[in-house]
């Protein structure tokens, strides 16, 4: 399939403009990238690839990562997968560190670099399977640049891979893009790589980051939302039942190093890492404060998915463009991100646990963007575009004001004052 020339021509755009804003800061942002939760995800690159273990790493965060205890072991409570991905340019990083003749912990300048560029490469990654994938559904390729472009300057997904890309979001943001454009070719013809490539998706997209298992409902369920569709699912999954069976096999495979460091950490293959931490909020799920809240409300700091909402509804109520198991996935994860005891994930700017399914998100956004230049009216379009210029000016303004851990009151209408004082 070719790559459409409006989003070739849309992500050279974007790597030049990332090119262009990544010295502005990369002073600014430096110590976000080795620090709390994205240095957990890290650790595993330089405990097992330069120190030999968990015992001597140098860790930046030392109250979130104590010894184990009865050991004299760090402990990180995330899983390995995100230091999978970043492990090529962690590699790249230590050679030039070696090298140089510089100091080669894992977390001087030369890491700290190439991790940001792991994150702009996973954006652009993202970006491009997204893009293909709304190709594939027929969608124009100016619909499909405007989409691309107003998703990521219009949220939260750039802070994500700018200013802290050693989280998991972005790594996931990818996978799921890849997986959404992989599955048609999967159902469509089954063979070997592609149930080996569908595979090696679902089983990183969990060890990033376990909520991420609600990638199992749109890979199961893509293609089947209606009575017919569910019917052919099922025959499908009878005849190649044995090979369905090495989408799990292999996910468990993925999970053994994992298994592992439980056991070199703990002494036991299982244990529960995040200990007191859990859903804890099941009964009462703090919805309206994950979307609105100051802390990290998605809508509040991300108003622009407001459209793609709208066009995930109005396509699931005609069935078209897959938007049944793309709502079902959207609200499936709204309810475990409220039910988590800390609903706002801690430091946040927005809600980042919703950056990994932007590009789910992509398919009702091009929705709307088509059904609006579709119109007749040339002044609807205008207005359209109008709308997200606005939109990805506050979020952008709210971006580069952020200082974190999060938004108050008090912060939040200085920032506005300051971006919009025709308001005040």
């Amino acid at each position: 399939m070719t790559t459409p020339r409006s989003l070739f021509y849309s992500l050279l755009f974007l790597t030049v403009a990332l090119a262009v804003y990544y010295p502005f800061t990369r002073d600014r942002y430096v110590d976000n990238v080795f620090w709390s939760d994205a240095e957990g995800y890290y650790l595993y690159l330089p405990a097992v690839l330069i120190h030999g273990g968990f015992e001597e790493v140098p860790v930046r965060t030392p109250y979130q990562f104590e010894h184990y205890p009865g050991t004299n072991k760090h402990f990180t409570k995330y899983t390995y997968g995100v230091s999978v991905l970043q492990a090529p340019f962690f590699l790249v990083a230590h050679a030039y560190a070696k090298i140089s003749g510089g100091p080669a912990t894992g977390y001087e300048r030369p890491y700290i670099h190439l991790i940001r560029i792991a994150g702009i490469f996973y954006l652009l990654l993202g970006l491009w399977f997204s893009g293909m994938a709304l190709s594939r559904m027929g969608f124009s390729g100016p619909v499909i640049a405007i989409t691309v472009i107003a998703i990521l300057t219009g949220t939260n997904l750039l802070y994500y891979t700018i200013h802290e890309p050693s989280m998991s979001h972005i790594y996931s943001f990818a996978l799921f893009a890849w997986l959404l454009y992989a599955l048609p070719d999967f159902y469509r013809d089954p063979g070997i790589r592609r149930t080996l490539l569908v595979a090696l998706l679902l089983g990183m997209l969990t060890l990033i980051r376990p909520t991420n298992i609600v990638a199992a409902v749109l890979a199961v369920f893509y293609g089947a939302t209606d009575k017919a569709g569910f019917l052919a699912r099922i025959r499908f999954f009878r005849e190649h039942f044995g090979m369905m069976l090495l989408i799990p096999l292999i996910a468990f495979l993925l999970w053994v190093p994992q298994f592992y460091y439980w056991k070199y950490i703990s002494g036991h293959w299982l244990i529960y890492s995040y200990n007191d931490e859990g859903f804890t909020n099941w009964a009462h799920p703090e919805v309206f404060r994950v979307l609105f809240d100051i802390k990290s409300g998605w809508i509040l700091f991300s108003p622009i998915v407001v459209l793609p909402i709208i066009g995930l509804f109005a396509g699931a109520w005609r069935n078209v463009y897959e938007s049944r198991v793309l709502l079902a996935v959207l609200l499936i994860s709204l309810y475990l991100f409220a039910s988590w005891w800390c609903w706002w994930f801690g430091g946040s700017f927005g809600h980042r646990s919703f950056v990994e399914l932007y590009p789910l998100l992509t398919v009702p956004f091009a929705y709307v963007t088509q059904g609006v230049l579709g119109l007749k009216r040339r002044g609807w379009s205008v207005a359209y575009f109008l709308l997200l210029a606005l939109l990805v000016y506050y979020s952008l303004s709210m971006m580069e004001r952020f200082r974190g851990p999060h938004y108050d009151w008090h912060t939040w209408h200085r920032a506005m004052e300051a971006c919009m004082p025709f308001l005040y």
